[in-house]
């Protein structure tokens, strides 16, 4: 990997050294048409290698890397992702996996700007209430991960972004009033409950969050699920009992030689503080997840419930 890195800032930049955060090159200048004919020869890879291959590791970092070099490179790969996840044509797979990279392309680049972040929830949450608008005049919706995996690949990408990105997101302008106007509400108590089949330990974050800037009150539709909750066998991408996957493709780079290129370009989760309700919430069932090696089960939420570096184990 790190020769890989070395490659890409050589082809892209005209400087001496090594490029290893955004500001580090100062004294160079990014050779924006060899950048570009880089990037589509990069991405025709992913589409075809990296993409539908499922909890790569690192692999994938090379485009988060390459994509800090201009803006532009970052609005272009993220609506590749989006035209992928909306196509309906495409797997449900390849559909479900772009929501991943969506999500943690936005949660985890710090070079990706809060007004990026609020266009994709424009557009996911937009997608999401049409869906449900289909979905309400049926009489037979009901969760189910094997029929619905999109709509909840799209529930838990904006859950999860939403943890990270969350006190950005509400001091944009008139902030509160759009976080509002997503009607969350409506997404977390409609009748395929992606409350109950997206990842435990986004799904208890998010609540938190939303409980604590009145968006959402999820403790109700999370407690009634935990009471109803039957274990379910599916051959879909999921956990044996029914749980959407909890792969996120940028969750914490752990080569020690090569990091000090992703190092400065990548946020970590912050954690925020409990209340005494949240507290009350403990539930050991949520232990048996995979999360990766990143998460720290003495700074969390509850027990068992932080949003902090999942990755589902190879």
């Amino acid at each position: 990997m790190y020769i890989l890195f070395m490659y890409i800032h050589d082809t892209c930049w005209e400087s001496t050294k090594p490029r290893v955060s955004p500001m580090a090159d100062q004294t160079g200048t990014l050779n924006w048409q060899a950048a570009q004919q880089l990037y589509h020869d990069l991405i025709v890879v992913f589409d075809r290698v990296i993409l539908p291959t499922h909890a790569l590791c690192h692999t994938q970092f090379l485009m988060f890397y390459l994509c800090s070099f201009k803006p532009a490179l970052c609005d272009v790969f993220i609506d590749f992702l989006w035209k992928r996840f909306q196509n309906p044509n495409t797997s449900a797979i390849i559909r479900q996996n772009s929501a991943a990279y969506v999500a943690s392309f936005l949660a985890r680049a710090t070079y990706v700007p809060a007004t990026t972040v609020k266009s994709a929830f424009d557009l996911f949450c937009g997608w999401m209430h049409r869906y449900i608008d289909s979905q309400d005049a049926s009489s037979h919706a009901y969760p189910d991960l094997s029929l619905y995996g999109t709509f909840y690949a799209a529930c838990q990408a904006v859950f999860y972004v939403f943890v990270f990105r969350c006190e950005e997101l509400v001091t944009l302008r008139k902030g509160h009033a759009w976080l509002r106007s997503l009607n969350f509400q409506r997404i977390v108590t409609c009748r395929l409950n992606p409350l109950r089949v997206c990842f435990p330990v986004v799904v208890t974050s998010f609540a938190s969050v939303t409980r604590s800037l009145q968006l959402a009150y999820c403790y109700t539709v999370i407690e009634h699920n935990n009471r109803n909750m039957i274990p379910i066998a599916t051959e879909s991408n999921a956990s044996p009992n029914g749980v959407l996957d909890s792969f996120f493709p940028f969750d914490p780079y752990m080569l020690e030689k090569s990091e000090r290129f992703i190092a400065p370009l990548y946020r970590e989760h912050q954690l925020r503080k409990t209340s005494p309700v949240e507290e009350n919430n403990d539930e050991d069932d949520f232990l048996h997840f995979s999360v990766s090696p990143g998460f720290n089960h003495s700074c969390i939420i509850s027990p068992a419930q932080d949003i902090c570096d999942m990755q589902m184990s190879i």
